[in-house]
């Protein structure tokens, strides 16, 4: 990815993987697991780009957002 590559551009890309690996997966346990990680990763990057367009502040605390203004 270039580097103006923005937050929401990467939750596009792992929302578009989602897609890609449900419409061609086999079935089992490990490829829904795979399906969803990137869901989780997209929606967790369409947070973090919003908060960062509202201006809002935030550091990642072991696995964990605290917001700050």
């Amino acid at each position: 990815m270039s580097e103006t590559t923005t937050l929401f551009d990467k939750a596009v890309s792992n929302y578009n993987t989602a897609r890609i690996l449900r419409k061609y997966m086999g079935g089992d346990e490990q490829q829904l697991n795979a399906i969803a990680y990137h869901l989780q990763q997209s929606l967790e990057l369409s947070v973090k780009y919003t908060l960062e367009q509202n201006g809002v502040s935030y550091t990642l605390r072991v696995n964990r957002i605290s917001a700050g203004g």
